[in-house]
């Protein structure tokens, strides 16, 4: 009787463990959007087509890793996405989360409000020139073919 209930808590044991691990190896594979909008590309060249967009803080399943991009399944697709736009670190937004992409890239290096009006204030740096320029938008596939007929490099990775 002893023996069948130890064999009894052994597999209830096992079975834990084994479920328990099963769900780590699950959330070790997610990782979240850390960019406002990114694109999960169908290759690892740059101009490869935009397959899907997720959105800061979604969720994506890591697949594998090549150089600098990462392949990801998200939304039943499987497509390549830049690492960098990716964290381990489950990502919580609140509702009044306005800040841009570029806006959390330069805080993370340093540059906020305040570094920004003391720029202004000096009269050297040209805010509508730069306005202007970000401003224009232009076609990835456009882009890519201006590059592959005018045969320049950075068509791929």
């Amino acid at each position: 009787l002893r023996k069948g209930i130890f064999m009894k808590k052994f597999l209830i044991a096992l079975s834990l463990a084994f479920f328990s691990f099963a769900l780590f190896a699950q959330s070790s594979q997610s990782r979240y959007v850390n960019v406002k909008s990114a694109k999960i590309k169908s290759s690892t060249m740059f101009f490869a087509r935009t397959i899907a967009q997720p959105s800061y803080g979604q969720i994506v399943t890591l697949v594998s890793t090549k150089g600098n991009w990462s392949q990801v399944r998200y939304n039943g697709q499987t497509g390549w996405i830049s690492s960098s736009s990716l964290t381990t670190r489950r990502i919580v937004s609140s509702s009044n989360f306005s800040a841009s992409t570029n806006e959390i890239a330069l805080a993370g290096k340093g540059f906020n409000a305040e570094i920004e009006s003391e720029y202004k204030k000096s009269g050297k740096a040209n805010y509508s020139g730069v306005d202007a320029v970000e401003k224009i938008q232009v076609d990835e596939e456009e882009l890519l073919d201006f590059i592959i007929d005018g045969d320049l490099q950075g068509a791929e990775e």
